[in-house]
């Protein structure tokens, strides 16, 4: 079955001779570890093999009597000196559960001071740090922020309760540590693998970042960041991807007056952002956040930039006529980011526009921002589809059609390359328009 592997290691005296021919041995001490043996001197003691009892002081060796008057402090500095190291040892297992290294036996032995490189700062406390950052930096939503707080809170609940510890070092964090987490997930929280998932987010960003700045092996982040589990597929709900999902007009009357009330800074800001949007003819997303203030003229009324999905293959400035509610927007976000080179703060001043990776990466990460916050508006005003951005597009276009507004002239607006694609998307939407003009037809002169 093979030994055991001793967690905790007990020093042992031994003698070692100075020279092949002389009598009087160095005293050295001797820690076993990993099968590492691990040998340091005690200064400036000696003594002969005749004088040297191995088996004293519980087997850990000392000098006999005969060793001289000098023998029993002798022995007292020796007993000290081992149980100092052993309680040294002790305790740093103690507080660095499962780090115990060979070279912190040396470091011991040597009188090193044992400083950690994460400076003793708690796992929990430091995720929360890197949620924090992003939420101020943009890069994750209000409801996301709330979210992966919970996460970690929930983290801090089982370290308690299936630790029995109160915190844990960055450092400490393991692959070990975490497959835990998720079997006490499944079999106490009885979470879904797409839940353990969500919650494993924050807890893997914060690896990844402790990895980055050398306080967690990169080999034990890149096991952890395998851990999490396989999706559960679902075959009961039918694809809907192609589906226009709109507001209707009293629908959004109740999301103007929603937002009106609303008091979360950055969910008030996204609410703008998506009434921005309706009012400027269904602007996509990748739009308003590339919005400059030099594409608005308040003297006319107007919008104009050359919109980013249709800049490679056609680069004619796009011109939307901007409406009082569009106006009463920029106002405020006017006294906001005026002295911005965006209109919305969204990109960064220096942001290279021509560069079409970090451009649809920023547009990723902004979505998704977004419509995780309006998505919680759309869940509270009980709509029958979630709300996210693409929705003020869709429900200007329909709307706008439904109330008479030509096809060429909606598609015009939308910015879209065809008629053709405007009629592709929406006709199918649109009863209302389609029996108004089904109306205008007389076709008196059939009737018998």
């Amino acid at each position: 079955m093979g030994n055991n592997r001793i967690l905790i290691p007990r020093g042992k005296y031994f003698l070692r001779a100075i020279s092949k021919k002389s009598e009087v041995k160095s005293i050295y001490v001797r820690y076993v570890y990993n099968r590492t043996s691990i040998v340091r001197p005690v200064a400036n003691y000696q003594c002969r093999d005749s004088d040297w009892n191995q088996s004293g002081n519980m087997g850990r060796g000392e000098v006999k009597s005969s060793y001289g008057a000098d023998f029993k402090r002798v022995n007292s500095v020796l007993a000290k000196k081992i149980a100092d190291t052993d309680n040294a040892i002790i305790e740093y297992n103690t507080v660095h559960p499962h780090k115990m290294t060979v070279q912190v036996i040396r470091d011991i032995l040597d009188g090193k001071p044992l400083t950690r490189q994460d400076e003793g700062k708690p796992f929990v406390e430091f995720a929360d740090e890197i949620t924090e950052n992003k939420y101020q930096e943009r890069r994750i939503s209000h409801s996301t922020y709330k979210n992966r707080l919970c996460c970690m809170k929930k983290f801090r609940k089982f370290l308690k309760v299936e630790m029995k510890q109160d915190s844990l070092f960055v450092g400490d964090i393991s692959k070990e540590i975490v497959s835990r987490y998720i079997q006490w997930r499944k079999s106490t929280e009885d979470n879904s693998h797409e839940t353990i998932n969500h919650a494993l987010t924050p807890l893997i960003d914060a690896c990844e970042r402790a990895a980055d700045l050398g306080l967690l092996v990169k080999s034990e982040y890149a096991e952890i960041k395998r851990m999490r589990l396989p999706k559960m597929v679902s075959f009961n709900a039918e694809s809907e991807e192609n589906e226009v999902k709109y507001l209707e007009k009293e629908q959004l009357r109740r999301l103007v007056e929603y937002a009106k009330t609303e008091k979360e800074p950055r969910r008030k800001e996204y609410l703008d952002m998506f009434l921005f949007a309706f009012h400027c003819c269904g602007l996509r997303v990748v739009d308003i956040m590339t919005l400059q203030w030099k594409h608005i003229d308040f003297g006319k009324k107007q919008l104009r930039k050359i919109l980013v999905k249709t800049a490679n293959y056609r680069s004619t400035t796009h011109t939307v006529p901007l409406t009082s509610e569009a106006i009463d927007i920029l106002t405020r976000w006017k006294k906001k980011y005026g002295n911005k080179r965006f209109v919305f703060g969204m990109l960064d001043d220096d942001t290279d526009l021509d560069n079409r990776e970090t451009l649809y990466k920023c547009r990723n990460t902004v979505t998704k921002c977004i419509n995780q916050s309006l998505i919680v508006v759309g869940k509270k005003l009980k709509f029958n589809h979630s709300l996210t951005m693409h929705v003020a597009r869709h429900s200007f276009a329909v709307m706008a059609l439904n109330d008479g507004m030509a096809m060429s002239v909606v598609s015009r607006l939308l910015g879209h390359a065809s008629t053709a694609v405007t009629e592709k998307v929406y006709a199918k939407y649109l009863p209302e328009t389609l029996e108004e003009e089904m109306n205008r037809l007389d076709f008196g002169f059939l009737a018998s």
